[in-house]
């Protein structure tokens, strides 16, 4: 009976045991680029405690405080890019991306649809490159916040460019120029990347439980 008993313990200890949040690692190595990204700055804010879901998520924040158009800056149109590269440690994978977007948008007297139109690009480069997240508009609201969800993976590659525009219009000569009532702003991306713990230990446990039953009716026999 005591071997029995045993047998039990391993069961519950296996379907009990947590899998901590500081298992695991996230590298991020990110890349800013295009005519708007001066003084941009890239901020880690660390992890989030674990849900019911077993999920929880790292963030990295990218400001730009000099990535406007229009509005007395004397500058018509420009782009910004990030390029980043994530991997994981461990037995966690990625699952998700959410992106949230800080701006403004504001129409002038005669350049009346300034605009920020982007691209989101993710590609799972765990094994080859498999794009994954293709998607891209020109909606933006005050926040736009945008969620992807694709199969897990250990290491992506996310691209994405923004382009800011419609601040111009054509004067009486047909010249293009700025209306300085006009502008376009983007000063915060935040990149929220969803991790999630795999459940193989429980399976493992129920195998280890079978392996220790059958030893104890191989020797009661």
């Amino acid at each position: 009976m005591k071997k029995g008993a045993f047998a039990f313990v391993v069961l519950a200890a296996a379907l009990a045991s947590p899998v901590l949040a500081t298992d695991y690692t996230i590298s991020w190595t990110c890349v800013l680029g295009g005519s708007l990204s001066s003084g941009g700055s890239t901020f880690l804010t660390g992890l989030v405690n674990f849900g019911a879901d077993n999920v929880l998520d790292n963030d990295a924040n990218f400001t730009f405080p000099d990535a406007m158009i229009g509005d007395g800056t004397g500058i018509d149109a420009g782009t910004l890019t990030i390029f980043c590269d994530l991997a994981v440690g461990g037995p966690y994978l990625f699952t998700g991306l959410t992106v949230d977007l800080i701006g403004q948008l504001k129409a002038g007297t005669k350049a009346l649809n300034p605009q920020i139109a982007w691209t989101e690009k993710v590609f799972d480069t765990t094994s080859g490159s498999v794009q994954v997240v293709n998607d891209s508009g020109t909606d933006f609201s005050q926040p736009t916040t945008r969620s992807y969800s694709f199969g897990a993976a250990k290491k992506l590659h996310i691209e994405e460019t923004f382009n800011l525009s419609g601040v111009t219009y054509k004067d009486n000569q047909g010249q293009t120029q700025i209306d300085q009532d006009a502008l376009a702003a983007l000063t915060l991306v935040e990149k929220s990347i969803s991790v999630v713990v795999p459940e193989p230990n429980a399976i493992a446990g129920l195998v280890a439980v079978a392996g220790v039953l059958a030893a104890y009716r191989l020797r009661r026999k």
